[in-house]
């Protein structure tokens, strides 16, 4: 008897996902892999270089969300809700690091640890 197929299942290898992956497999090692530079070995400038353009392809992505998302809206909406996204960031509205906010710039004195 053979198993009922489940979409997306494929811990017991069977199920449509299974059977693309094991198909896709074979081709993956036939594929070349770029070389990719460790960011110990950039200087300073290739890394700002590198974090602008991964800003910009960032908002690009955002972009299509948002013409996903408002298909009616022109170009001038669409680079207006960016701007609006960029100011607010929901979810990270007080930057993304970790901890508690501060003050900038930071004073030395007694509030400071």
């Amino acid at each position: 008897m053979t198993p009922p197929t489940v979409i997306g299942r494929n811990d017991a290898g069977y199920g449509p996902r299974a059977a693309a992956s094991r198909t896709c497999s074979r081709y993956v090692e036939l594929v070349p892999r770029p070389t990719v530079e460790p960011a110990t070995e950039l200087t300073p400038a290739q890394k700002l270089e590198l974090s602008l353009d991964l800003f910009a392809y960032g908002c690009d992505v955002m972009r299509q969300n948002l013409r996903r998302t408002h298909p009616g809206a022109g170009d001038e909406a669409i680079e207006e809700l960016l701007r609006a996204w960029l100011r607010t960031r929901p979810g990270a509205e007080h930057g993304d690091g970790v901890g508690r906010q501060a003050k900038w710039p930071r004073r030395r004195g007694a509030d400071h640890a």
